[in-house]
């Protein structure tokens, strides 16, 4: 019976572990996607408002550059703060839990059994789809 509420664990962490993981992708991804809409914004408007003031001072080549340095730096503001990989204290601890889980296991099984357990469970699963 112990070894079935240490399977239950170990799967339960490790559905936590990959829900927070799918979480931060998407977090991640909408950041970005951010980031770019910010950067487009930003190109836009500081050309329309800085352009016209620069060109008249100092010329048409410099304002080009002023400004495509501008859009550089705040591009890749966003963009590290959306791609930076903070650890997820949750999600670690998920894994551990599930780790603890499995070697626990393990031990109580031994691996050779286990696998064993895994190969006879998973060829039921497939005989039994592949009659319906």
């Amino acid at each position: 019976m112990r070894s079935f509420r240490l399977i239950s664990i170990a799967a339960s962490a490790e559905g936590v572990r990959l829900r927070r993981h799918i979480r931060r992708f998407w977090v991640r991804a909408v950041l970005l996607v951010v980031a770019l809409g910010f950067a487009a914004a930003t190109a836009v408007l500081l050309e329309m408002a800085a352009g016209a003031w620069i060109y008249t001072r100092y010329g048409g080549m410099r304002a080009a550059l002023a400004l495509g340095g501008a859009n550089l730096v705040l591009a890749a503001l966003f963009a590290w703060l959306a791609l930076r990989d903070a650890a997820d204290p949750v999600a670690q601890q998920a894994q551990a839990v599930s780790r603890q889980a499995q070697a626990e296991l393990e031990a109580s099984f031994g691996r050779a059994a286990l696998i064993g357990g895994v190969a006879r469970l998973l060829g039921r699963i497939y005989r039994g789809r592949s009659r319906n």
